[in-house]
């Protein structure tokens, strides 16, 4: 009877491994992030901005609020382009298109908010420096071949 059990404790330990193996294997798989700051043209933080990632190649919009310091983050976003809108009130709305984000990529995208009108709209084409000072962590961009 105790061989019987010893196999059943290896069996449910090798099981309960594999699980969690392949359970951090799937959350790490193909995910990046994005983090930043909402600031006006003095450097104060803008509280509570709308924060808006557009999946380009999908059209998939994931919003946030900022936070009361002006802090936002995406986490698990998977790796693809994408469009960033910002707006706050009193403040003409930010665009900044062709983000890349790339697996495992942790990055910070600090947005500038010009005091307007709603009407107004300034679009900013840039690419965000890919190199992460913040993190050492090294990630590839996994793509598909034919």
């Amino acid at each position: 009877m105790t061989r019987s059990l010893q196999c059943l404790r290896i069996l449910a330990t090798l099981l309960f491994a594999l699980t969690v193996a392949t359970t951090v294997r799937g959350q790490s798989s193909e995910r990046g992030q994005i983090r930043g700051t909402i600031s006006d043209s003095s450097g104060a933080v803008i509280p509570h901005a709308q924060v808006t990632f557009t999946n380009t190649a999908t059209n998939i919009a994931l919003k946030t609020t900022a936070d009361g310091h002006g802090i936002y983050v995406f986490t698990a976003l998977p790796a693809a382009n994408y469009h960033l809108l910002v707006e706050a009130p009193s403040f003409g709305p930010i665009e900044k298109a062709g983000i890349q984000l790339v697996v495992n990529q942790q990055t910070t995208i600090d947005v500038t908010l010009v005091v307007g009108s709603a009407a107004q709209n300034v679009q900013v084409q840039a690419v965000p420096v890919l190199l992460d000072a913040d993190n050492a962590t090294l990630g590839a961009d996994v793509g598909e071949q034919i």
